[in-house]
């Protein structure tokens, strides 16, 4: 039997057709929705958030769970099972590999002592487009399959960097040195190379962090950040971002692929859909956030040219040496595939 992510002659997986089909109809502000042929009832799938319902990220969810309801007529569900005070954030991804949930939207620094190489993912720029044209998508849930059992279903927000948020002003790269920051997954090899700390510090725990003095900043996406406070405290924000801000949504992969054809063909679509949304939504709300921070207070520290180019440089070169050091096998095809799916306009 193939799998889903086997590569056609024409270079196009399943996955990544009804990606381009739904995105484009979404786009192109198709509201019509096909009639899906479900044989086996109503299907319900339990979803856990690493944030509360309230929150930015549980945004996607909701999109989710509508395009799902519109596209079958009700006949899938996507249920939520609650955010972290349900399952803390890190372990969300492990309670999805065993089955205790079904689905869940994480990131993948969150899981990567698993899948270590999962980071690179988020090392370049590069569109949804991309990412499923050139292959990359695919081959990390190849591995997503693989190591941890789990399917990636989609990429609800994409589209935008990360930031480093600090309590003092950073002019140049040496002032980096000697500071602690919250830091995880992709951001800890960059911050160790530009001289910093890190500490690993759950996000609900980042503000009081900050007040006690236990970290000095944080990195974070620039985009839900503002209902978190943080710039109250860390009110200086170094320019140029760096890397791309990425959450998936991951389901057990038996679950999935127990699921009756249609609705899997159903879910992969409202999936994607919901990716197409994410994107746009996700630009919007982080313009929205940096006016809101900005009026709050929040300065923008841009560094000299050559610092931001040198800043640049350590950032991905730190990251693809832990990624081809951690997974000496899989780093190096990754950082290719990365490199050609940055280059799909």
């Amino acid at each position: 039997m193939k799998s889903k992510n086997t590569v056609k002659p024409s270079g196009i997986t399943r996955r990544t057709f009804v990606w381009s089909a739904a995105a484009g109809a979404l786009v192109a502000g198709v509201a019509a929705r096909p009639k899906w042929a479900v044989s086996q009832g109503t299907v319900a799938i339990r979803y856990i958030s690493m944030h509360p319902q309230q929150l930015f990220w549980a945004k996607f969810y909701f999109e989710l769970e509508k395009q799902a309801k519109e596209i079958t007529k009700g006949d899938l569900k996507i249920e939520w099972a609650g955010g972290p005070e349900t399952m803390p954030p890190l372990q969300a991804p492990d309670a999805i590999s065993k089955g205790v949930f079904d689905m869940c939207l994480s990131t993948f620094g969150f899981y990567g002592n698993a899948i270590p190489e999962g980071i690179g993912i988020q090392v370049e720029m590069a569109s949804l487009k991309g990412l499923h044209e050139s292959g990359a998508f695919a081959f990390m849930d190849e591995i997503h399959r693989k190591k941890l059992g789990v399917t990636i279903l989609g990429l609800p927000s994409t589209g935008v960097g990360y930031g480093v948020f600090a309590n003092k002003p950073i002019a140049t790269l040496e002032d980096f040195r000697g500071r602690k920051f919250r830091s995880l997954g992709l951001q800890v090899a960059m911050m160790k190379a530009l001289g910093s700390a890190t500490v690993a510090v759950a996000p609900a725990e980042t503000y009081s962090a900050l007040e006690r003095g236990v970290v000095e900043g944080l990195t974070w996406p620039l985009v839900g950040v503002a209902e978190f406070r943080y710039h109250e405290i860390a009110k200086n924000l170094v320019r140029p971002p760096y890397y791309h801000s990425i959450v998936d949504h991951i389901m057990n992969a038996k679950k999935f692929d127990g699921l009756p054809k249609d609705i899997q063909g159903a879910l992969l679509k409202a999936s994607a859909a919901t990716d197409a949304w994410g994107y746009q939504f996700t630009l919007k709300s982080a313009a929205e956030e940096l006016e809101t921070m900005k009026k709050a207070g929040l300065v923008e520290n841009h560094l000299p040219p050559a610092d931001a180019k040198k800043f640049i440089e350590i950032a991905i070169g730190a990251a693809w040496e832990k990624i081809t050091a951690d997974s000496p096998d899989n780093g190096p095809k990754i950082r290719d595939l990365m490199k050609k799916a940055a280059a799909i306009a």
